[in-house]
């Protein structure tokens, strides 16, 4: 049996024949076939096959790993990780290269599983393939750079997050995961898509992560009782990150009033943000704030500034 599959798997791997692939191409010419039964069936036992050439590959490669790392200074436990590691990721790059969407798919998730900061070169490619291809593995590949936090991916995603087409979810997704990066040169773009509409909240909280002083006008002008709410609180996050960096974009907001329109919830928040940051140039401001026009923002900051005196 071991014979049969050996000679099997060398079938398949050097043919590179999908089996799904050619049932879908005898199919798509001549689709009374699929209601044969005799053909259906033959269909069902080509793929049961394939899965077990699938088990075979992986198990043999796991033997050969074990073997070269006999002499390694490793624990059986940590040799046999590494080796389940290494061989799931081989398994899952040729399912990459399948013609068949499920197959290429489930490769696909099983690689962002396993993935490490060395494959972020092989993630990039597949993901440019995408843009061109588009069959939606791009879901998959976005998340996973994200978690890498590698700055080279950097590059595409910032052009993935300008892209003008309809998948608004991936310039989400590229705006999520260029927060999680958290590099500054992400700012300019994710300054520009934080003012449009589709990727605003995912942007600003993007920008919230990164930490750069570019950001503060767009984080002060989250701080709106129109926002969503955690927008206004990643914002506000991102503002006490920046700290005394923040201060003079917070103090032209809350100059930005008139006795007819006080402006008072968000004054009220800016004042709640000041005395979160606990440094001098926050604590000279709230001081002020403590003889402002407005009762609530007078009793926001008087409130503060008792409460740092006991």
């Amino acid at each position: 049996m071991t014979d049969k599959f050996h000679y099997l798997f060398i079938f398949f791997v050097l043919l590179q024949v999908p089996l799904q692939a050619l049932a879908d191409n005898l199919t798509s010419k001549h689709p009374q076939t699929i209601a044969d039964p005799v053909v259906r069936d033959s269909l069902q036992e080509n793929r049961h096959a394939f899965d077990e050439i699938q088990e075979f590959a992986l198990q043999n490669c796991l033997n050969q790993c074990q073997r070269r790392h006999q002499n390694v200074a490793m624990g059986v436990e940590a040799i046999m990780a590494e080796c389940h590691r290494q061989c799931e990721k081989e398994q899952a790059l040729q399912l990459i290269q399948s013609n068949d969407l499920d197959d290429k798919s489930r490769g696909i998730r099983q690689f962002c599983l396993l993935a490490e900061k060395s494959d972020v070169p092989e993630l990039l490619s597949l993901l440019k393939e995408d843009l061109n291809q588009r069959t939606g593995i791009w879901a998959e590949i976005i998340p996973t750079l994200g978690q890498l936090k590698d700055v080279r991916a950097i590059p595409l995603l910032t052009d993935l997050l300008q892209l003008a087409d309809e998948d608004w979810l991936g310039r989400e997704m590229a705006a999520r995961a260029l927060g999680e990066i958290g590099d500054s040169r992400a700012v300019p773009v994710l300054i520009q898509a934080a003012w449009r509409a589709e990727t605003r909240d995912e942007a600003i909280a993007a920008l919230a992560q990164v930490v750069d002083v570019r950001a503060a006008p767009v984080l002060v002008s989250a701080i709106q009782p129109g926002e969503e709410q955690q927008t206004q609180k990643n914002a506000a996050n991102g503002l006490v990150r920046l700290g005394s960096a923040a201060i003079a974009d917070i103090t032209q907001e809350l100059n930005n009033y008139s006795r007819e329109n006080l402006q008072t919830q968000k004054r009220v928040q800016l004042c709640q943000i000041l005395g979160a940051m606990h440094n001098a140039p926050a604590d000279s401001a709230i001081r002020k704030l403590a003889k402002d026009l407005d009762p609530a923002v007078r009793q926001c900051a008087q409130k503060i500034l008792q409460d740092k005196t006991e």
